[in-house]
């Protein structure tokens, strides 16, 4: 699995909250993740707030994450499998690009742009271990 977390000292709002849904159209090559968290919940607030409101593809949802225990705000998402990251993009309402962080070519964990102003980008692999029995 890969992971991909965003690092923050303050709280990361994806987009407004909004009672209507604003569906996102996936674009090419985009990479789909398999789930996510993040460090804690703004006001514990799981419907309006939570994790999941961040890849929910609406437009007009929000994920707001505030710091945790060790005081660092963080969102992570895991994919699938190991993918190179080319790009981080936050989008707006209307569909358009918030912020986009570009990843380097050679070294897929190097993700810099307007985005890192604010919060830092980094990818990076979880290795699963997966034990065999031997059947006598």
């Amino acid at each position: 699995m890969i992971s991909l977390s965003i690092l923050a000292a303050f709280s990361l709002t994806l987009a407004p909250v909004c009672l209507s849904v604003k569906p996102r159209r996936r674009v090419a090559e985009e990479i789909i993740p398999v789930s996510v968290e993040h460090s804690s919940t703004t006001a514990n607030n799981e419907t309006k707030n939570g994790a999941g409101r961040a890849i929910d593809m609406d437009l007009y949802s929000a994920s707001s994450t505030s710091a945790g225990s060790d005081g660092a705000s963080w969102l992570k998402l895991t994919l699938d499998k190991v993918h190179c990251v080319y790009q981080v993009i936050k989008y707006g309402r209307s569909g358009g690009e918030d912020y986009k962080a570009t990843c380097d070519e050679t070294d897929c964990s190097n993700c810099t742009g307007p985005v890192s102003r604010w919060f830092t980008v980094t990818v990076s692999t979880e290795a699963e271990i997966v034990k065999q029995w031997t059947v006598a």
